[in-house]
């Protein structure tokens, strides 16, 4: 595996004990810890997670790429930044619940506000009062990206 990705791993339990404890099954997976063995020349690291392999299905697209897009909110509300193109290969299905895990490349993050921008037609931010351009750039793009991936936008 290597020193640098265990060392990878090992930051990312970092966040999943810390500042994603309190979201365990509302927009993570449970942690259960990360075991490392190996030898010196060749380290290994397992991250150690809830098995998420839901059976159940939500009604629509819509409904997934909305939960999912909650989902994120919740972890920038917590101070989080996920770092990645937030598409659908982040996001696992515990019942009827969409999580999100992968947080390799994750930072801690101020977010503003934690809510998404709503989009125009011509997927442009709107820029208001209510929505300044102050808004997170994160969210915005996880909004593009999980609404344009299912053929919808958010209205």
């Amino acid at each position: 595996m290597g020193v640098e990705a265990t060392a990878s791993l090992r930051r990312e339990a970092s966040f999943y004990s810390k500042e994603l404890a309190p979201l365990v099954g509302i927009a993570v997976p449970q942690f259960y810890g990360l075991f490392t063995g190996g030898t010196m020349a060749a380290p290994i690291a397992c991250l150690l997670m809830e098995l998420c392999a839901s059976t159940a299905t939500l009604r629509c697209a819509d409904e997934f790429a909305r939960q999912a897009m909650l989902t994120v909110c919740k972890i920038h509300a917590a101070g989080i930044m996920h770092n990645t193109s937030l598409d659908f290969r982040h996001f696992v299905m515990k019942e009827k619940r969409v999580l999100l895990v992968d947080f390799l490349c994750a930072t801690v993050h101020v977010c503003g506000n934690a809510h998404p921008a709503l989009y125009q037609d011509n997927r442009s931010p709107i820029i208001d009062d209510e929505h300044d351009s102050s808004e997170c750039q994160e969210l915005m793009n996880a909004e593009q990206n999980i609404f344009s991936q299912i053929g919808e936008r958010l209205l």
